[in-house]
Order: C-alpha cells, then structure tokens, then sequence
C-alpha cells in the first residue's frame, strides 16, 4: 500500500471510526450500570486526515445510584455511522492499491 496523501487520510478516518465505536460499545456495555453518565465521541479535522475526541464518560465520585443516562438509540446511531465510516474510507485504499497496483503493471 502507498504512503501517499490519500492514504494518510482513508487510514486516520479507520482509526477515528475504530476510536469512535469502541467509546460506543464502552457507553453500550454499561447501560446497566447504576449511575454511569455517558461520554460522547466527536470527529475533527486533523491535516492530513481526520481524529476522533473521546470522553468515555464514567461514574461520578458522588454517586447516587441512580439510572445510566445511555441512550440506545444514539449508541446505535453511532454506530451505524462509525461502521459506514470505516467501510467507505476501507474501499478508498482498496482502490488506491489497486489503482498502484495497475500503474505498475504498466510500467513493466
């Protein structure tokens, strides 16, 4: 595979995407736990490429026992798109290498 620009960028997005919906099975997985606030995941522009902020959340240290504020909906949501993410940035390298890959053959 190429080190080139665009692959800087499609492999920055895979690890965003990655980053992203292991934060969403983490707020996912603890939608049973008493009191747990959830976190968020954002997508920024980093040059070259894109980078993922995460806030796992967690529990407070004044706890009241009181019910997760998860949402399932978002957390799938999230998750749909994180997984759209990375299929769509994955297919960009596929032709990229494929791409280089018939450009050299053409050169032999």
């Amino acid at each position: 595979m190429a080190n080139g620009i665009n692959s800087s960028i499609g492999l920055s997005a895979l690890r965003a995407a990655s980053r992203v919906m292991s934060n969403s099975a983490h707020q996912v997985a603890n939608v049973t736990t008493a009191d747990f606030k959830s976190g968020s995941s954002h997508l920024t522009d980093q040059a070259p490429g894109v980078s993922a902020l995460v806030d796992p959340g967690g529990q407070p240290t004044d706890a009241q026992q009181g019910l997760s504020d998860v949402n399932l909906v978002r957390e799938t949501t999230t998750q749909i798109s994180a997984q759209s993410l990375y299929r769509a940035n994955l297919a960009s390298l596929r032709t990229e290498d494929e791409i280089l890959g018939t450009a050299i053959d053409i050169k032999r």
